[in-house]
């Protein structure tokens, strides 16, 4: 499977949208890209409440929902799914790592693809 950029830009766009309506106002959320040989890891960060370690196994599952104190969420419970089968139907993986009062980090990797000799 090859990278779609819409796809791509999809998940971020999610991501971001998640870690910015989670997030106290005056915290930070970033986004990082790493490049390797073979692969590309984009990550989003956020200082939010995180996410308590029982809920981080189901937390791409459709319709699964994490009630935040405090937080107003809209929606059914299918973005992080979403995103999940949009990563993995370009040949990625999508994780998760999160410490209660400190953030949560989403991470996905893909594959890069081979580029032409000389284009740049």
């Amino acid at each position: 499977a090859q990278a779609d950029p819409r796809r791509v830009t999809q998940v971020v766009n999610n991501l971001l949208d998640k870690a910015i309506k989670f997030s106290p106002p005056g915290t930070t959320v970033a986004v990082d890209v790493e490049e390797h040989t073979h692969t590309v890891i984009v990550r989003v960060r956020d200082e939010g409440p995180g996410i308590a370690p029982e809920h981080l196994q189901r937390i791409f599952n459709r319709f699964y929902r994490v009630a935040q104190q405090g937080v107003r969420t809209s929606g059914v419970g299918l973005g992080l799914a979403i995103c999940k089968g949009l990563v993995e139907a370009m040949g990625g993986q999508i994780a998760v790592t999160s410490q209660v009062g400190q953030g949560s980090v989403f991470s996905f990797s893909l594959l890069r693809t081979p580029t032409a000799s000389g284009s740049g």
